[in-house]
């Protein structure tokens, strides 16, 4: 085994604290999982096809040993022929017990199936399916300008192997594959696929992204690209801003989360912001960026709005832009909804737990997470006491906010959860390849920008751990003492609040 990265999926099994315990049946799919876990998995040395270990230069080499689990771990233990890379790689991780005999069990059974003929590795089975979207679109673009949109493609029931992505159609030139996340062979889960657009004429700009796998659904699955060129006179700037912008029903006198607008220069000239201005109190601008601003030819400014309702029923504003620019002001529609107030949505627990050998907090209000955790199933978590309400996803009531997952394995040998209920944060986060997106996991009121939450609810305070031990970890608690204590430890062990007012991420239903 040659000396590269860390093997057997580390960080993204093991370090998270989810590994199974030393006694259990053999798991062959969870097994092909950590062999082909990229980067750091078996594969990462071996090779994606075990009957075909690149290093050994014939057929299985020394992986088809492996079909004994109990050679594995001589190979960790022990130098195998006077080689000593396994035992230098991993006997650390095993003596931690970040690795265990069961993951060892797990791969094993998934390397019967392989020889044996049943699964995987070249060895039979079928691939798994794949879907993305059916269009991608990229709005009115300047000539001359480009426009980046990332598109998600799901692999589900089985790995899928990418074999290649492309684009042809009337206006291929004008879009191009600026990265790749799928590549090769992808487990089930998701990859992205960025997709550039730079208009080469003005009027509607149309391709097709084509992507070739052995996915059981298609050998080729087909994605229309459109979008529309837009010529600026020589000399002249001018701004471009969304026609509307919708908010999210709100309760009565509660705030919803902030909306991001983005306004974009498509001029040839810089153009001076004077203003951004709401016509209506209802509609608050939470933050501005592009008053004051210079914006040049091709470059943005952003501004933040979150709708305050007064009253119940459809509510709108316009926010004004004025500049410099051909056709100030710019207007932009803000569009609400305001909801009575009280009832609707399930309650549901959210459960805090704490994990001592990574100093981690992660909360949950998954029934099956919770079952796990507690019985040991997901090794070294203990409840730290805390809970706190919140909405179960399904229904949620009117006003409230999702509140969306992510997963990280970029931090080795630990990994890192992190959840938002901000429009501009999930989405920053999701364009970020370091992080998986794991669904919406609940639903919560939110507070105002002050930090204050709505009647009938309590304060959720957000605490970062600044990076502290290699890996980003965040903690939610509703008590007011245990987040000044975090805040008030010495500098290199003190947490940082963040969030709304003093520091508050969310609100909790009572």
């Amino acid at each position: 085994m040659a000396v590269r990265r860390l093997v057997f999926g580390v960080v993204c099994m093991l370090a998270a604290a989810f590994a199974a315990t030393a006694a259990h049946a053999q798991n062959a799919t969870r097994g092909s999982q950590i062999y082909g876990q990229s980067p750091w998995g078996c594969a990462d040395c071996h090779g994606s096809n075990p009957r075909n270990d690149p290093e050994s230069g014939q057929p299985s080499g020394g992986v088809k040993s492996g079909t004994v689990w109990q050679n594995i771990l001589l190979g960790i233990n022990g130098p195998i022929d006077g080689h000593t890379d396994m035992t230098d790689l991993l006997k650390p991780f095993y003596d931690q017990q970040l690795i265990s005999d069961a993951d060892l069990q797990d791969i094993s059974a998934y390397l019967q199936q392989v020889f044996n003929g049943t699964g995987g590795g070249g060895g039979g089975g079928n691939p798994g399916t794949i879907s993305a979207a059916a269009s991608l679109g990229f709005g009115t673009v300047n000539t001359g300008a480009s426009n980046l949109q990332s598109l998600t493609v799901t692999v589900s029931s089985a790995a899928v192997t990418f074999a290649s992505v492309s684009i042809s159609g009337a206006h291929s030139g004008d879009f191009s594959v600026s990265s790749n996340g799928c590549n090769g062979a992808v487990n089930p889960g998701s990859c992205q696929i960025g997709v550039s657009f730079q208009p080469s004429a003005a009027g509607t700009r149309n391709a097709t992204l084509t992507i070739a796998s052995n996915a059981t659904n298609g050998a080729t699955k087909t994605v229309a690209l459109n979008g529309t060129g837009n010529v600026v006179s020589t000399g002249t700037g001018q701004l471009s801003a969304p026609a509307t912008v919708t908010l999210p029903d709100t309760a009565v006198g509660a705030q919803s989360a902030a909306s991001t607008v983005t306004v974009r220069n498509v001029g040839s000239a810089a153009v001076n912001v004077a203003s951004v201005t709401s016509s209506s109190a209802e509609f608050l601008l939470t933050s501005n960026a592009c008053s004051g601003a210079t914006v040049q030819p091709g470059a943005a400014c952003q501004f933040s709005v979150a709708f305050k309702p007064s009253t119940a029923g459809a509510r709108n504003a316009t926010l004004s832009i004025s500049s410099s620019g051909t056709g100030s002001p710019q207007a932009v529609t803000a569009l609400g909804n305001g909801t009575a107030t009280g009832g609707g949505g399930t309650k549901v627990l959210a459960v805090e737990y704490y994990n001592a050998g990574f100093d981690h907090y992660f909360i949950t209000a998954i029934p099956d997470e919770i079952t796990k955790l507690d019985n040991g199933t997901f090794v070294g978590w203990q409840r730290t006491g805390f809970t706190f309400n919140v909405y179960a996803a399904t229904n949620p009531p009117a006003g409230s906010s999702t509140v969306h997952r992510f997963f990280s394995t970029s931090f080795a040998p630990k990994s890192s959860h992190f959840y938002t209920a901000n429009p501009a944060e999930f989405n920053t986060v999701l364009a970020n390849p370091n992080w998986q997106y794991e669904g919406d996991v609940f639903n919560v009121p939110m507070p105002s920008a002050d930090g204050s939450c709505p009647a009938g609810t309590l304060p959720v305070y957000r605490l970062y751990n600044n990076g502290q031990g290699g890996a980003p970890n965040h903690r939610f608690t509703t008590d007011l003492t245990t987040r000044d204590g975090m805040l008030s430890r010495p500098p290199d062990k003190a947490w940082v609040a963040e969030g709304a007012g003093i520091g508050v991420g969310m609100c909790a239903p009572q």
